[in-house]
């Protein structure tokens, strides 16, 4: 079997989960990343979610969108470093 490999041009969604992930630790906020929820029987799971206490106190998606928002994404970043 044989794979080709291409490095990708932009910050996958995970980079910017890991990213974000990274940031808030940091900042000592306790943050789970691939939480599970259920809406009507229907199981999902949130990206980030920053509990306090037993509780999520702030659900983070995560999409990957266009080249735009990819620059936008290196502006906040560069904007709120840690």
């Amino acid at each position: 079997m044989n794979a080709i490999v291409h490095k990708p041009k932009k910050a996958t969604e995970f980079e910017m989960q890991a990213e974000l992930y990274f940031r808030l630790k940091r900042l000592g906020l306790d943050v789970r990343g691939e939480v599970p929820a259920s809406f009507d029987g229907e199981r999902s799971f949130f990206d980030l979610v920053v509990f306090q206490g037993h509780h999520g106190a702030v659900i983070i998606e995560v999409k990957n969108g266009a080249a735009d928002e990819a620059r936008h994404w290196d502006q906040l970043t560069a904007r709120f470093p840690i």
